[in-house]
């Protein structure tokens, strides 16, 4: 056991020195908790599988934290390199004696994450090798209804002290912004076991497993304690960043579909001018901060904090994305979203923070919607489009906006 502990100790110091060296832009750290099952059925059907588990802890960042000469590419930034460190129990049954086999083993994984989608890293696919060394081995027989541990026994031929590899592969999928849930095939490429007469290496295995992200844990505890107050003086400091809507190609298909082609040059028009007059209504009425716009079609890149030089300025002037304050900003939009005050679907300004979740007050009020009836035109609402919405309606919710934020900054 204090050999067990040494070798845990030493692995945990060794990940934890290479994270410090890694915490750069979307690195990562955390705990990881998973259930296993060998596959030793399909090999020998003199034994089957027992599902035990294990623990880790790991590291994680983009290769190009590490190639500094390719931090800009994007394959690189989509590639991540992961290290774990913890122990792994495996356990096999003897279907013909009821013999019981468990394996403890100190584990270390080296893979690489690729997401195969540049503006999400809710699914990765990853691939690598899996060190272990094998702590303790136990063979457990069951005598008068019970089993009792009993390691004479020659079809056991792991020691203690074994080292071998393994190579895993599998999916990753985020559930949150704390958990993610992985699903694996780790391949042992030093299995020899033969049946009946002998157990040697260490078994193929599925493994499922939920990582937990300390970062993610710091994020939402750190957001949590933060006051509105306080928010708002760090906003203050920031960016809003309006996102304008445009026509998307399934709504153009559909009117070609539909035999309105000569409908669409007007549906561009209308939405156009619809976003010339909400940057128009945040230029004169929106001071809090500095605001930026940018089109829904690059909604995914902000969400995911991949940013570019697609912001412009309220005249629809380019801004470079050196002069946008990417690490402190909000996000705003006039769309049609799920209200915090009637809980249904409602047409309005929408505020979010930089993780695009829906803020409360003093961010989104009552105030914030429209009418059931958008400019007042009952017909407006059967069209699901707030082409009749004027500049006055669009600057007075800005402006109530505006002074609601303010008010709340300087009167704490």
């Amino acid at each position: 056991m204090n050999r067990f502990i040494k070798h845990t100790l030493a692995l945990i110091l060794s990940i934890s020195a290479i994270n410090t060296f890694a915490q750069k832009a979307e690195s990562d750290y955390g705990i990881g908790l998973n259930v296993n099952f060998p596959m030793i059925g399909l090999q020998t059907s003199d034994y089957s599988g027992r599902g035990v588990g294990g623990a880790h802890i790991f590291t994680t960042a983009p290769m190009s934290n590490l190639l500094i000469s390719k931090a800009e590419n994007k394959f690189w930034q989509n590639l991540n390199y992961h290290l774990s460190a913890g122990f792994a129990m495996m356990g096999i049954r003897d279907r013909q004696s009821d013999n019981r086999y468990t394996n403890t083993y100190i584990d270390g994984t080296a893979s690489l994450y690729l997401k195969p989608f540049h503006e999400s890293s809710d699914f990765k696919i990853f691939a690598g090798l899996r060190p272990y060394y094998l702590v303790s081995t136990n063979t457990e027989k069951l005598r008068d209804g019970e089993y009792v541990i009993d390691n004479i026994d020659s079809a056991n031929q792991n020691k203690s002290g074994d080292i071998g590899f393994s190579g895993t592969i599998g999916i990753s999928v985020a559930l949150s912004s704390i958990v993610n849930l992985e699903l694996k095939y780790n391949h042992s490429f030093d299995n020899i076991s033969t049946s009946p007469a002998s157990i040697k290496g260490r078994q193929s295995i599925i493994e499922v497993t939920l990582s937990i992200s300390a970062t993610g844990i710091r994020d939402k505890v750190n957001y949590k304690d933060i006051s509105t107050f306080e928010y708002l003086k760090k906003l203050h400091k920031g960016n809003l960043m309006v996102m304008l809507p445009t026509v998307n190609k399934a709504e153009i298909d559909g009117l070609i579909n539909a035999g309105k082609s000569d409908q669409i040059t007007n549906l561009l028009d209308e939405l156009h001018q619809a976003n010339v007059l909400v940057m128009k209504a945040f230029k004169n009425e929106f001071d809090f901060c500095p605001v930026v716009f940018y089109d829904d079609t690059n909604a995914y890149k902000v969400s995911n904090k991949v940013f570019g030089d697609f912001f412009y300025d309220a005249d629809g002037n380019s801004i470079a994305i050196a002069n946008v304050n990417t690490a402190n900003f909000f996000v705003a939009s006039f769309c049609e979203d799920v209200s915090s005050i009637s809980h249904k679907m409602d047409y309005g300004l929408y505020v979010y923070d930089d993780k695009i979740t829906h803020l409360g007050k003093p961010f989104n009020t009552q105030q914030n919607q429209f009418n059931i009836f958008a400019g007042g035109d009952p017909l407006n609402y059967l069209r699901k489009r707030l082409n009749v919405l004027s500049y006055e309606d669009y600057s007075r919710k800005v402006k109530k906006l505006n002074g609601r934020l303010l008010r709340f900054s300087s009167e704490n």
